[in-house]
């Protein structure tokens, strides 16, 4: 099996090896304070062995049949997600780790966040399975960047390459808030749950839960469920994604993930760097142009453009600096 790098296609591991490796992974996380919900237990167990894991290559059908079996061997313990379908996988005699309770928030990959929690009209969204990542790229764009046309062709004509991805929409992060506010202590619920009943729910939980001192649990809650969310996407289309960043990404910030940084929105709009750059201006027949030679009226029209695909949380974290937002 040539997906299992480092051993021959005759000589696969043994399922024993595996389980092993399984275990390791398991015993790591909990010593990284992360997660072990199976959707990120994965992706790190194929990292261990080279980069994939195919449990079809083992007799399993689903990864979760394999860890039944990884179960039954006495390997690890399993058990009930807090919420959603996924499971969480523990070492025998551990009882399940509530991180996403009670520990740091993890930190969703920057490119994936933008995808997923980003539910604004006009963009399309996608991960690249050549390049690892995730993008979005604004429709109108393609009316007059030609790279972006010539993307969003590819996009359209090569669905291996490019699987498509539906962001997580705002009844279900909503959805999230009330599950969150039902389990807080009684005054500060019905606080949360009357903000939850105004015009742009969302908005006003957000805007409450910055008033009260459960932001840091609500951040931590919010991005498990976020992580779990992608890691069904990605077992869905057969991708071995870690959707958390590794640990020397991560960056002790008020609200994790909470709001979208000027790198976040520049990678996540696959746009020309020639497009962009330059923080000088100069006049040339009359026309004001950057540095860089950009008319600055065309510069304008497309950080209008932009502007208009973000999302409350993003036009808040907007720096002074417009340069800024179309680093690379």
């Amino acid at each position: 099996m040539t997906a299992y790098s480092g051993f021959q296609a005759a000589r696969l591991p043994s399922l024993e090896y595996i389980f092993g490796q399984l275990a390791q992974v398991v015993a790591d996380l909990r010593r990284e304070g992360r997660s072990t919900h199976s959707a990120g237990v994965k992706p790190r167990l194929a990292q261990r062995l080279g980069g994939v894991f195919d449990e079809k290559a083992f007799g399993f059908t689903t990864f979760r049949e394999f860890l039944a079996a990884a179960q039954r061997a006495g390997i690890i313990d399993i058990w009930p997600a807090p919420s959603g379908p996924d499971v969480m996988i523990e070492l025998p005699g551990q009882p399940p780790s509530d991180v996403a309770r009670h520990g740091a928030p993890v930190q969703i990959r920057n490119d994936l966040w933008a995808t997923f929690m980003d539910w604004s009209p006009g963009l399309e969204r996608a991960y690249d399975r050549a390049q690892g990542h995730a993008f979005r790229v604004s429709v109108a764009a393609e009316a007059y960047d030609p790279q972006v046309r010539e993307l969003r062709q590819a996009m359209q004509t090569d669905r291996i390459r490019f699987v498509p991805i539906e962001p997580i929409t705002m009844a279900t992060q909503t959805e999230w808030a009330r599950a969150f506010a039902a389990e807080r202590p009684l005054g500060e619920r019905d606080e949360l749950i009357q903000a939850l009943r105004a015009n742009r729910p969302l908005q006003e939980f957000t805007r409450k839960i910055r008033t009260l001192p459960y932001l840091r649990e609500w951040a931590a809650f919010r991005n498990q469920r976020v992580a779990e969310a992608i890691g069904a996407w990605a077992q869905q289309h057969q991708l071995t994604v870690d959707p958390v960043e590794s640990s020397e990404g991560v960056h002790d910030e008020e609200l994790p993930n909470g709001s979208a940084t000027s790198s976040v929105v520049a990678r996540a709009h696959p746009l020309p760097a020639r497009s962009f750059g330059g923080r000088g201006a100069a006049r040339t027949n009359g026309r004001q142009q950057t540095a860089t030679g950009l008319d600055l009226g065309t510069l304008r029209k497309r950080a209008h453009e932009l502007i208009e695909c973000m999302t409350a949380e993003e036009l808040l974290a907007l720096p002074l600096s417009l340069g800024l937002l179309y680093r690379q």
